[in-house]
């Protein structure tokens, strides 16, 4: 079993990962990763396009908005976790 995976058993087994926040954490980094793509990747350095030989607006819309979305999710995520948290710390 790889030492991360490992490690990441044994936070939930020790009740030190709160799988909420987790989620929150991996949505969010889900769509601020998109939004870089789209803007620096794509557009700043121009490192590659989503397709080419045709009009990419609609694509980068698509890319840029769904990022957002993501970001959204993440975020809306985020703050149920925090509403949710307990009031002693566990362990």
């Amino acid at each position: 079993m790889p030492p991360v995976l490992r490690r990441l058993l044994s936070l939930r087994h020790d009740t030190a990962l709160v799988v909420s926040w987790g989620w929150a954490g991996f949505v969010i980094g889900m769509g601020g990763f998109q939004l870089f793509d789209g803007i620096v990747s794509h557009k700043v350095l121009g490192i590659h396009q989503i397709r080419y030989g045709v009009n990419i607006l609609p694509y980068d819309l698509v890319w840029n908005l769904s990022a957002l979305l993501l970001l959204g999710i993440g975020l809306w995520l985020w703050r149920r976790a925090k509403l949710n948290m307990p009031s002693v710390p566990l362990g």
